[in-house]
Order: structure tokens, then sequence, then C-alpha cells
């Protein structure tokens, strides 16, 4: 067996390390398997090869979402960060009828009703001092939103009204809404003939768009806002009775997310870096050179005893020193793991026991562009730990077929994205995509000045 057929055998356990503010790694990572007994284990530590060590295109991630039962969120705002570059974002908002309607509501005159959107606050990437200028759109066709990535648009029809949206703000945002519109959608409000598929077909839904009329700048870098979906919704009531009100839930959602290049003045600080953003359409991509490493002949068949992967971020890079006073960065609550299958007809599929009945990522999921479907497995994650490790605790059937005399090896390269959760302890299947964000995250290459490295360490008992 070559050294090159043993390769991405061993990309496993992942772990995911902040980078004190030293600029040096931790050494902590996930372990698989337990001390053997008896024999002198051997380790190995091997540096990710740094000259494939980067950023890949991939698909835009799924930021839209059709299951009013599942948290999440949307984003508006412009920001421009001084590690990242300049984010824009903005929402749509679908509605679910009201039920009930209160009969004060109902019988109300059109002249004594009033409408408002409720946004709920929980995320914010920018200036905290801020204000948001939105622009609230009707939408022009009834959307579809499963599935939707963030770099896809909606048409829309009139503009409905604008406002100021304070990034401060962490009760609700209101945005009442013109006579005008309650006028022309009344009867679509209040009409109880239908099923919510007929409301769907009747009412399209909200644009919320940042406004464009001036760019942010490195004094006034402007914000991102987020808003809970789950607890977001329109209200219609009466002027002259504020305690009747109609709540029309959010019945799906979506966040388009736009990116542009990082500042030219902050190149010294990305250099020697990769850089991950949230909401855009590039993973890290890496693998292992074992060709130059004879060490690894020994471990053919051994029993193993641990595996680790490190994979440090630099959080002294992106806590970016050059933002104003009451910038807030979001921090990443979330990564996708994937092993990317050698091509031999005779690796398992990712499903088989021989790998440990993995999950294999469809082209819905995000496949590299021309990468055809099977060739990536997603890793099960342990969460709970961040921000000081990502873990990947069932990859001992991966390792132990991989290590076989006479057996191709099983992966080939190895891929990280951004999936944002709303905490680490938050448990979810690696198929399943992250909330909408917009948050940064650096990673030093490998060799590069920095001493955190990305490293694989072997520990086995050669027999």
């Amino acid at each position: 067996m070559t050294l090159r057929r043993i390769a991405a055998a061993l990309l496993v356990g992942a772990v995911l390390l902040p980078l004190a503010a030293c600029d040096t790694s931790t050494g902590v990572g996930a372990d698989i398997g337990e001390d053997l007994e008896g024999g002198a284990p051997q380790a190995i530590d091997l540096v990710a090869d740094s000259t494939t060590f980067g950023g890949v295109d991939i698909a835009a991630p799924v930021t839209g979402n059709t299951n009013p039962q599942r948290d999440w969120r949307v984003l508006v705002g412009r920001v421009l960060d001084p590690v990242a570059g300049e984010a824009t974002a903005d929402a749509y908002l679908d509605l679910a009828p009201a039920r009930p309607i209160p009969d004060l509501v109902q019988a109300a005159p059109v002249d004594v009703l009033e409408a408002e959107l409720i946004l709920a606050p929980q995320y914010l990437h920018g200036d905290s001092t801020a204000t948001v200028t939105v622009r609230l759109f009707d939408l022009q066709s009834n959307p579809d939103f499963e599935d939707a990535r963030a770099d896809q648009t909606f048409a829309t029809a009139l503009e409905v009204a604008s406002y100021e949206v304070s990034a401060a703000e962490d009760s609700v945002v209101t945005l009442p809404l013109p006579d005008g519109w309650v006028r022309d959608n009344e009867g679509i409000l209040r009409d109880t003939t239908g099923d919510a598929s007929t409301f769907d077909e009747a009412f399209a839904g909200f644009k919320v768009q940042v406004s464009r009329s001036s760019a942010p700048t490195p004094s006034q870098p402007g914000a991102v806002v987020g808003f809970s979906t789950e607890d977001s919704r329109l209200e219609l009531s009466r002027t002259d009775d504020t305690t009747s009100v109609a709540t029309y839930p959010i019945s799906q959602s979506f966040t388009h997310v736009s990116w542009q290049a990082p500042p030219a003045e902050t190149e010294a600080r990305r250099a020697n870096r990769v850089l991950l953003r949230g909401g855009a359409p590039r993973a890290l991509r890496f693998a292992f050179n074992f060709e130059e490493e004879a060490r690894v002949d020994s471990l053919i068949g051994a029993p193993l005893n641990r595996v680790r992967l490190d994979v440090p971020f630099d959080t002294l890079a992106q806590r970016g020193t050059e933002a104003p006073e009451g910038f807030v960065r979001p921090r990443v609550d979330g990564y996708r793991l994937l092993m990317r299958r050698t091509d031999d007809p005779s690796i398992p599929d990712c499903e088989s026991r021989q790998l440990g009945q993995l999950l294999t990522q469809t082209p819905e999921s995000g496949l590299d562009p021309g990468d055809e479907e099977g060739r990536y497995c997603f890793l099960p994650t342990d969460l709970s730990e961040l921000p000081e490790r990502l873990s990947t605790p069932v990859l001992n059937n991966v390792v132990r077929e991989s290590l076989q005399p006479e057996q191709p090896v099983v992966f080939e390269s190895f891929r990280l994205e951004v999936t944002d959760r709303f905490s680490p302890a938050a448990e979810f299947s690696p198929a399943v995509p992250g909330v909408p964000t917009t948050a940064p995250v650096l990673i030093p290459i490998p060799g590069s000045p920095s001493d955190a490295q990305t490293e694989l360490s072997i520990v086995a008992t050669p027999i």
C-alpha cells in the first residue's frame, strides 16, 4: 500500500481551535478510540499541505426557510467590516393567515384599521449606534423560499414605505403600514372563506430591503441586523380598540446576502490566512501530502489509538482593531465538515456499514461546481464545545477501512463550511442548513508566520 493510498484516510476527528490573543494554538483535539495496553504507541503529527490549502467555490448557502416551526432569522442591512469587506443583506417575509380574527377586527370599518409589521431583533453585525434605512416592498408574485440560496432574488412590486431602524434596538421593531396599503389589502387579511392556501395565493409577501442611497465607510461602517422569524409577525388592529388584534405569523422567509471584496488597506491582516464569510459561496478545502512522510508506513494495519485534526482560528486578526468603537462582530456557532471520497470504484459509499453509514451530500446541499453526486460525505459533529473546538465522534469505521493493507485510500480531501446555529449546543443534522449569517472567520495557512498550524495527529500501536 503506497503512502498516497492512505492519504485521505487520516482526515478524521476535526477540531477547530480559536487562537489566543498571543496568536498560538492550544493544541486540544478530538480523540477516537482508547489507549491500548502494552506495546509502544507511536505518535505522528502531520501539517496540512500549504500548496493546496485554500478557499474553494461552492454553491451559495441555503438561506430560505419554509418550516415555521424551525428557529430561523432574516437579515437586513449593509456593513463594512474591516476584516471581511462589505456585506449587504435583504430580507423576504411571507405570512400565514390569522386564526382566529377577533370579531371587533372583522367588523371594523376600514378607516379605523391599522396594520404593523413587528420584527424581533436577535442579531447584529456592525456599528451598534448605527441607524439602518430600510424600504418595504410588496412582492410581485408568490415566492417559494424552499432551498433558496443566498445569491438568489425575488421580484418586487410597489414600494410600501421606508423606515429608520436602530441597530441598538433589542426589544421589537415596529413598521407601521400606510393607510393606503391597509385599504388595498384588508379584504385579503379579513377573508375567512378560504384556507391557508387561499390566503397564500392572494398575499405574495414582503421584501425588507436596505437602502442603497449611501455606502458605508470606515468611520461609519453601518450594520446588518437580524430578526427572529418565530417572534416576528404582522398585526391588524383597530385604532379605537387596541385590545383586539389579528396576528399573522411568518410562514416562510429568505435572506439575500452579497459580499464585496475586503478593503485593500486591511490586506496585511488577511495575509497568510483563508477568509470565510457567512452567506458567501466559499469554503475551506485542504489535504495532507503523505508521499513525503515515510513514518506513515509503520501505521498500515496497526491498531489505531487516536486521530486528531486541529484547525485553528485566528481570533486575534478577526477582532479587527481598525473597527470603530461600538463595532460588533458576531461569532460563528456552527460549521459543516465534509470529506471527499477518492475516485475509485472500490471505495464504499458514504452510507455503507464500512464507513459508518454517513450521510451523502446531494446537489441540493451544495456540491462543488462540476463535482458528481456522492463524492462528499457529511461528518456528524459535536457543536457543544464551540468555540473551543468542533469534534466529529463517529469515524472509527472510516479509519479502520482506510488503514487496511492493500486497500485504496477512502478520502482525498476535507472541506469546512460556515453553517451557523443559534447556539453551539443546538443539535442538528449536518445536512440541515445553518441560519443566515454574515460573520467572518480567518484560518491561518500552514507555514505562515502564525504559530498555529492545521495539523493531523495520529497515535497508533505498530504491530
